[in-house]
């Protein structure tokens, strides 16, 4: 090969594989280690597994619509060799986004022209843009969301083991227990069954009629034994909107499904993301409506019928999801977590379409003269499609930044939890402030939570004495008083980080010097305007507003301080200023 060949291809590749390093540099940047919302419900599993009495139905039990047994296995082992760092979890997510990735590049080796490599490259950027797509940061970034990875993955592997020339009775036996881990992975597990055997047994040739039909039989046994294991003592969940509901709201239903197509380049905007659903769902249907004509011709239908069927396991789930979820509201259709489901059916249209006009061409001169046009509208279509998903992208990476920003505040919150802070502060990782005390002394007790719960309510158990100059952490600027109401305001920064600090924590010193915690606030829960800095620096604090009533305090004369909280070392620094109080 031409050495400028070389230096091209190797631009594409690099290109290719930029959406990954870039998605991997975001979670690594912002993710937590601290368990976040359905994630809490799983310390039970190692509370058991450190008492001795975890059981196989421990693993087994439904959860939600989900019996996701392999994933629980996974949740217990690296949580017992990482003393749960939920980071690994995320890991693990990644690393099956990119098996989905080089499945993918494998199935596209065999089904796009050899002579073109440079197209398939080109392919393979525009599918990695869409798998490693933020949009999903909320699945990025909750380690318990490899649940929706892990049924994609399966039959991406499925797929790439269809395409390959090992023996029909081994390619079936291996995606059957990849098609068994999908189904206790997944709510929407089980589709790994329907759309992998028609790629077996049309995505090549086997001369051996009466061995297929025996394989189809073992399949569809399958098939009814993982039914019936995965249905047994099933409870539909009472929270979930009846599974009439689309029925009776069909058009309401159709919007809510084209949302969910189109979420996964739809800007987070229902008005934009509806039409573009729709206009995916005409492409599929119109590459469909072709391949049908064109069934007779074995080496076409084996070219498109793994793209068809990945791209049917995006509609069918969508389907699934709006048959249990339209009753939310159509709003709800663009909910991050679900386009991890959703984004394959545009992986699918990428590699389906330039089959389908390289068909054309082929087709004979009558259809030849329409070419251009076809090409033009695509060309167009790309383009568009292109200037969505990058609006979508940068989109994606504020939001994934400000989910980051909650979870270090709900944190900081976390860790003070034995003592009086504002319920809505920890709200936002798990929303029943009870259970989740219950649930964080166990993981403390465990050594799970890092840093540790805090553990008495004087602050010089956790303050950091900084080397550094005074107001390098912020300042308590101001305290009012109304009635019985008290204002504090000032600023705060934590400058190793140049972010905001986690939460502001208020103390009363009285006359035995000692600093007494009465109030935690997460920093960003409060006010998030810009402060000026000094004009040495171009860092810039946040500002902050913290009210609380008098009965609050102690009825004696005080002295007021703040603190700059930082979640991720359980550490406070004292802000310049303090306030105060005179005794009545």
């Amino acid at each position: 090969m031409p050495q400028r060949f070389k230096l091209k291809y190797s631009i594409l590749f690099r290109l290719a594989i930029a959406p990954a390093c870039f998605l991997a540099w975001m979670v690594w940047t912002h993710s937590v280690d601290v368990p976040y919302w359905d994630q809490w419900d799983y310390a039970h599993l190692f509370v058991k597994l450190d008492k001795g009495t975890l059981r196989f139905a421990d693993l087994f039990a439904q959860i939600e619509e989900y019996r996701q047994f392999f994933p629980n296995l996974l949740f217990v082992a690296l949580g017992w060799l990482t003393s749960w760092n939920v980071r690994y979890e995320m890991l693990i997510s990644f690393l099956l986004a990119c098996l989905v990735s080089f499945n993918v590049y494998r199935l596209s080796k065999a089904t796009i022209n050899d002579s073109n490599a440079a197209l398939c490259l080109l392919l393979f950027l525009a599918a990695n843009s869409l798998i490693f797509s933020p949009v999903q940061y909320l699945n990025w970034l909750n380690g318990i969301q490899i649940i929706y990875f892990v049924p994609v993955a399966c039959i991406t592997a499925c797929l790439a083991i269809a395409y390959t020339n090992l023996k029909l009775t081994t390619k079936f036996a291996l995606c059957m227990c990849l098609a068994t881990v999908s189904t206790f992975s997944s709510a929407n597990g089980l589709l790994c069954w329907i759309v992998v055997l028609p790629v077996l047994v049309f995505s090549r040739k086997c001369m051996n009629l009466r061995k297929r039909r025996l394989l189809i039989l073992a399949w569809i046994i399958g098939f009814g034994v993982n039914l019936t294991f995965y249905f047994y003592g099933y409870r539909k969940p009472p929270h979930n909107p009846s599974l009439l509901e689309s029925f009776f709201h069909p058009v309401k239903a159709l919007i809510y499904f084209a949302g969910l197509l189109g979420a996964p380049i739809g800007t987070g905007r229902g008005r934009i993301a509806v039409p573009v659903g729709a206009i995916l769902l005409l492409l599929f249907a119109l590459v469909c409506s072709h391949t049908i004509k064109r069934a007779s011709d074995s080496v076409f239908l084996g070219r498109t019928i793994g793209w068809l069927m990945l791209g049917a396991y995006s509609m069918v789930s969508a389907a699934l999801i709006t048959a249990g979820r339209s009753g939310f509201g159509v709003e709800h259709s663009l909910t991050p977590r679900y386009t991890t489901f959703t984004i394959y059916l545009a992986v699918s249209l990428i590699y389906l379409i330039p089959i389908s006009l390289e068909s054309f061409k082929q087709s004979g001169n009558a259809v030849e003269r329409n070419i251009f046009f076809m090409r033009t509208a695509a060309v167009i279509a790309v383009i568009i499609s292109v200037a969505l998903h990058l609006f979508t992208v940068s989109k994606a990476t504020q939001w994934m930044s400000s989910q980051r920003e909650n979870i270090l505040r709900g944190k900081a919150c976390l860790l003070f939890i034995n003592f009086k802070v504002e319920e809505k502060c920890s709200a936002f990782i798990y929303p029943d402030q009870i259970i989740l005390r219950e649930r964080a002394n166990e993981l403390n007790r465990l050594g799970y939570l890092r840093p540790r719960l805090i553990e008495s309510d004087r602050i010089q158990s956790i303050n950091e004495m900084p080397t550094s100059s005074e107001g390098e952490y912020g300042a308590f600027e101001t305290l009012g008083r109304s009635e019985n109401l008290y204002t504090a305001r000032g600023w705060s920064l934590l400058p190793e980080r140049r972010e905001a600090a986690d939460a502001v924590v208020l103390t009363y010193t009285m006359q035995d010097k000692v600093d007494v915690i009465f109030k935690v606030f997460g920093a960003r829960d409060i006010e998030s305007n810009n402060c000026a800095w000094r004009q040495t620096t171009d860092l810039s604090g946040k500002r902050w507003r913290i009210t609380f009533y008098a009965n609050e305090l102690p009825q004696e004369e005080m002295e007021l301080k703040a603190w700059a909280f930082d979640a991720t070392t359980g550490r406070a620094f004292l802000l310049a200023g303090t306030h105060r109080i005179e005794a009545k």
